[in-house]
């Protein structure tokens, strides 16, 4: 073998190597033309890590919006049913991965909540802020506006289209503006609209996002959308398709 093949050989396997680590960095599924990042290992685990010292604890006089969980901070998008097994699904509102998990899954998702099937519940956290400071705290911002349409009845339609508008370019962010629009985009109207608007404007659960950010740094999660059943991480091979994903928590339940 002449110096010049010996040279491609060497560089092609130094290729497959790099292939390979990114190939365990990186678990990626691909759902029809949605490809979810379910856990980004070498990326956003060190964000989180990174920015989790420092952080005060969770501050129980913070505002909740109404059926908001006291103890975790979470939104049950139905009361919880201590009989049921609880689905719970971490998300950051500037997450492109937890946008296209929204897509795909979303309707999916409300339906096991509102068929009874599981409890459902939104664990939400601003933890991209740290990475992403040209956004000016969005993920804080659209939680709080996100916690101020929950209280007018308006939680699930508002929490599509947080995702559903999602910025082409991670951390440009929603200005105030966008996020108060998505309230009427969100059905409300009249005095439930102006209750929605004066709410977001007041940041009045910002403290809310704080808590949650912090619980989502305290259970360690090693990155968003980060799914589990009764506290267990729902396996990849749960995320191949729709119905691997309701057969998933069907067989699994209690």
């Amino acid at each position: 073998m002449d110096s010049g093949s010996k040279r491609r050989e060497a560089a092609a396997a130094v290729k497959a190597q790099a292939a390979e680590a990114e190939s365990r960095d990186r678990r990626i599924k691909i759902i029809g033309s949605v490809v979810v990042a379910l856990v980004v290992v070498g990326i956003i685990a060190a964000g989180v890590i990174g920015a989790r010292s420092g952080q005060p604890s969770v501050d129980p006089n913070n505002a909740l919006p109404q059926s908001v969980l006291s103890k975790t901070y979470g939104w049950p998008l139905t009361p919880i049913d201590s009989a049921k097994s609880t689905l719970t699904i971490y998300e950051d509102p500037q997450c492109p991965y937890c946008g296209q998990f929204e897509a795909a899954y979303g309707e999916t998702v409300a339906k096991l909540s509102s068929d009874g099937t599981v409890n459902v519940v939104y664990q939400m956290a601003a933890f991209l802020d740290d990475n992403l400071p040209q956004s000016k705290k969005a993920s804080r911002r659209a939680i709080n506006a996100l916690g101020c349409a929950i209280d007018q009845g308006a939680g699930l339609a508002y929490h599509r289209l947080i995702y559903a508008s999602q910025p082409q370019q991670e951390g440009a962010g929603w200005t105030d503006e966008q996020l108060l629009k998505l309230g009427s985009l969100s059905k409300l109207e009249g005095d439930a609209l102006a209750k929605f608007e004066s709410c977001a404007k007041a940041g009045t659960y910002l403290g809310w996002s704080d808590n949650a950010t912090q619980v989502f740094r305290d259970n360690q999660i090693p990155g968003t959308p980060y799914i589990e059943l009764d506290g267990k991480q729902v396996p990849d091979s749960a995320l191949a398709s729709v119905t691997a994903f309701v057969d998933y928590v069907t067989q699994n339940k209690k």
